[in-house]
């Protein structure tokens, strides 16, 4: 492909060879470059890709995009005469709409349908897909479980992905067959452009809680949801949740039209509730976010059961032991931990236990949180690993006693989390209900820079049948 079909929507100077150079692929990686591939730099959290042009040009890249002048691009350029430079403003926007054009802009096909929000974009998406495909459309899904279209594409690394192998996606749904594609768009992708370009059909916003804020996230709250709203500002149509906070910030941002939907304004003229197969009155609020937007995208002839069977992996699914119940859920901050327990508090168990920890580096504030909510809402809090990453689990698992300490909630830690699970449900009594939170549909841990193979569901299912056996 000439790099120069590339290039129709890009503003840059050439500072060094042609546009009529063939690219073979795209990397933002310099480890990932290959011969002939073109190489954006990136200026991320922990490395800057200025940097390595040396080492993306020795690999062979046949070109390279970059948004700064230095003495290294100067070297670089001398000693790879032939290879195209580019200068160009914003290395993150130009990566993304050079991914799209790289694989025929296949966004500009099908109809994208974006969903942000603290929680209930996973939910919520699942729900709206299976509303369209049950209406016969063909429809696909993009975000924190992987993607999935008729069966799994992909296994999830990111809730979005990055640009390149997003639109390497979107060119194989369509090429699948698929229409519609519903996908999860994160604070994090917004800011970092993965989704510039894209031009959604549709747009939602379900809620926005204290979450995401730290030195590699957003710095306070209000750049946090400034990062959620500008998704509505490229959104033909933008569904807001009423009832949330922000949501005039959201409906501001939008340059389309806005369709609201508010759970409390639809129980007062409504006496029937939704028939859907999750519990929690959260989720009833995710219902009615997918209703609502599959109304505006012209489907109402709706069953009123359409959703009673859904199961979603990791969101609140129950595993029925003899005299006892396991909740395995996503959880992971304390707006969704409170939430959730509280739900389950409706379920009048003789005991709420909660399994759970906090990710490393991410905000103390998160982990101090996560504990406040366990310390009030369940009976006993089981403190353990979650995705630790490089951060050293005592100064984590410190966070969260913190929190539950400042309530006067009484914990346990068992920092193994196999053996959280499994001490935790075989001494479960009669009328007990555990709640393994934090992980939900993923299948590893992430410690030490390294992911290891780990299943919560599992994990609890085995700790269930040994339980049967020793009985």
């Amino acid at each position: 492909m000439l790099l120069s079909s590339l290039l129709h929507s890009l503003e840059y100077i050439v500072l060094q060879g042609c546009t009529t150079a063939e690219i073979n692929g795209i990397a933002d990686h310099s480890a990932k470059v290959k011969p002939g591939d073109l190489f954006v730099c990136i200026k991320g959290y922990h490395a800057d890709g200025h940097c390595y042009l040396q080492e993306a040009a020795s690999a062979g890249a046949q070109g390279v995009v970059v948004e700064q002048l230095s003495d290294r691009l100067e070297t670089v350029m001398e000693q790879f005469p032939q290879m195209t430079v580019l200068l160009v403003q914003d290395t993150l926007k130009a990566l993304a709409m050079l991914a799209s054009a790289f694989y025929g802009n296949p966004s500009h096909r099908i109809r994208m349908i974006g969903i942000t929000g603290t929680k209930g974009k996973t939910t919520t998406a699942c729900m709206l897909n299976a509303l369209l495909r049950k209406s016969g459309i063909r429809s696909g899904m993009i975000g924190t479980l992987g993607a999935w279209f008729d069966e799994p594409l992909e296994t999830p690394a990111t809730t979005t992905p990055d640009p390149i192998r997003l639109h390497c996606l979107l060119k194989q749904m369509e090429e699948l067959g698929c229409t519609h594609v519903i996908l999860e768009v994160s604070s994090q992708s917004l800011m970092r452009r993965r989704v510039y370009g894209i031009p959604f059909a549709l747009s939602i916003y379900t809620n926005l809680y204290p979450d995401h804020i730290g030195t590699q996230e957003h710095r306070t709250l209000e750049e946090y949801a400034y990062w959620k709203s500008t998704l509505f500002a490229h959104s033909q149509i933008s569904i807001i949740n009423q009832d949330a906070d922000f949501s005039v910030l959201m409906r501001g941002m939008a340059l389309g039209d806005v369709v609201e939907y508010s759970l409390s304004r639809w129980e007062c003229s409504h006496k029937d509730r939704f028939d859907i197969g999750l519990p929690g009155r959260y989720n009833q609020e995710n219902a009615l976010a997918a209703i609502t937007a599959a109304q505006t995208l012209g489907l109402f002839d709706l069953s009123a059961d359409a959703l009673k069977d859904l199961k979603i992996p990791g969101r609140t699914e129950v595993l029925e032991g003899k005299g006892y119940r396991v909740i395995i859920d996503y959880a992971h901050n304390e707006s969704s931990l409170q939430k959730l327990l509280q739900m389950l508090r409706t379920m009048e168990p003789k005991r709420l236990i909660c399994i759970y920890g906090s990710g490393g580096e991410r905000s103390v504030l998160r982990r101090q949180g996560m504990g406040r909510a366990g310390g009030l809402y369940a009976d006993l809090s089981v403190l353990t690993e979650d995705n630790s990453r490089s951060e050293p689990l005592d100064l984590i698992l410190s966070g969260l006693i913190d929190g539950v300490a400042s309530v006067n909630g009484s914990y346990v830690v068992i920092p193994d989390r196999r053996e959280a699970i499994h001490q935790t449900i075989l001494s479960a009594l009669e009328g007990d209900l555990i709640a393994v939170v934090g992980k939900g549909h993923e299948t590893w841990q992430e410690i030490g820079g390294e992911r290891v193979y780990f299943s919560d569901r599992e994990e609890a299912e085995k700790a269930m049948s040994i339980k049967e056996i020793i009985k």
